[in-house]
């Protein structure tokens, strides 16, 4: 199937195979981007200019997201943890303790946080039915 006669023979588009064909094609190239080349060395760095130009685009495509955003926070209903966190500093007149009443960690995630020890499968097990 892959026989040597059947292989298409690719040896023309050497481009080694006539190298004054080769550097008259690449005098025509260059001297046909050449306007182009040197227009944009004298031009210089349009960095600035390029991103300046970006400004309207990006902030307009930031207050988008910015206001789907916002949309859904709004729209999304309260999760249990939530309402536990809302219900547990709303009934007792003082402040949280600490961040991690504020957020409404459990006593065990709390813990890792602060010691930084990876938990248990029985730490695990102890959140999981806090939180239910």
């Amino acid at each position: 199937m892959n026989d040597d006669h059947d292989r298409l023979d690719l040896s023309p588009l050497d481009p080694e195979r006539d190298a004054a064909r080769l550097a008259r094609s690449r005098a025509a190239i260059l001297s046909r981007v050449a306007p182009s080349l040197r227009a944009r060395r004298e031009r210089g760095p349009a960095l600035w200019l390029e991103l300046a130009r970006w400004r309207a685009p990006v902030f307009a495509a930031a207050a988008l997201l910015a206001v789907a955003s916002i949309a859904v926070i709004l729209r999304t209903p309260p999760t249990r943890t939530d309402l536990v966190a809302t219900v547990a500093t709303t009934s007792t007149s003082s402040a949280p303790a600490s961040l991690d009443e504020a957020a409404g960690l459990p006593a065990g995630v709390a813990s890792w946080v602060e010691t930084g020890t990876p938990p248990s499968s029985s730490n695990g097990y102890e959140v999981q039915e806090a939180l239910q």
